[in-house]
């Protein structure tokens, strides 16, 4: 059991292993980013020095990170509660001495933030961000904020906001979270990325109605959303899961699930016979 410098607590941040440099890197509850040395080949130990701990969005608890090792860079977002100051960003911290890069706001004050882990495309030097709320009341999401999927540069800038943004359906209110999605093979194998991303997004118009969308991705530049199947009745009460892509020889399946609420077609019926939880 190592406690961590500082005795934070963690309640979102799974770690990342750095199986080349036996490094482990988790972000804890109050913004702050530590690094963890000889994790399996020696005797584990939490770096102090060097930059580390690395108090990255003071106040904000941190998402799971990631390495961007094309780039010697730690990649981790925030929660939107301290202020309208600081979280809701995507943070960039260098492994060589913790030095820390934070983009614009990306979601509303008071809200989760980046929760979801950003997910890196290296041959495209891109960054996936999952957010649910993204701070624009806009009509596609019928004059409410949106849930979205952020593009942004591994390498950018001081205050930038992203190259691209995909909207996939109403952020369905400050208490929930927008899990991050799962790209199709041709994305995952492909010399050049192109293929899809798939999301749990929602439907623009009915409020607490989760539908499965597909982001279609050229040459790396993501392309307009398209909503697929329903998968809860309106008024669903809690959130819907990461999507998992699954092959299965030259098959490929989606996998998500909702808490409550699941459509009657899937068949998931709770004892009181009411709509519950279901895996499609």
């Amino acid at each position: 059991v190592l406690p961590f410098i500082g005795g934070d607590n963690d309640s979102y941040s799974s770690p990342f292993v750095d199986y080349f440099s036996d490094e482990l890197w988790v972000g804890d509850n109050q913004g702050v980013l530590h690094r963890f040395t000889g994790v399996f080949a020696g005797t584990p130990a939490e770096a102090n020095g060097g930059g580390f701990p690395a108090t990255v969005s003071n106040g904000n608890a941190l998402s799971s990170p990631v390495v961007d090792f094309s780039n010697g860079n730690v990649l981790v977002g925030s929660a939107s509660g301290a202020g309208p100051a600081s979280g809701g960003r995507l943070h960039r911290i260098a492994k060589a001495d913790g030095t820390v890069t934070s983009s614009g706001k990306l979601t509303v004050n008071g809200g989760a933030g980046v929760r979801a882990t950003p997910v890196l495309d290296l041959r495209a030097q891109m960054a996936y961000v999952f957010v649910q709320e993204d701070g624009v009341n806009d009509p596609a999401c019928s004059n409410d904020h949106c849930r979205a999927v952020i593009q942004m540069p591994v390498l950018f800038s001081a205050g930038s906001t992203g190259a691209a943004k995909a909207r996939v359906g109403r952020s369905l209110g400050s208490g929930r979270i927008m899990f991050a999605g799962g790209f199709d093979r041709a994305f995952r194998t492909g010399p050049t990325p192109n293929g899809n991303l798939y999301v749990c997004g929602s439907d623009p118009a009915l409020n607490g109605t989760f539908s499965l969308w597909k982001i279609p991705i050229a040459a790396g530049v993501m392309q307009t959303p398209q909503q697929g199947p329903t998968l809860t009745t309106a008024g669903s009460g809690d959130d819907c899961s990461p999507v998992s892509v699954i092959g299965n020889g030259p098959d490929e399946f989606l996998y998500a699930s909702v808490p409550d609420q699941a459509i009657a077609g899937g068949g998931c019926l709770n004892v009181n016979t009411s709509y519950g939880g279901c895996l499609y």
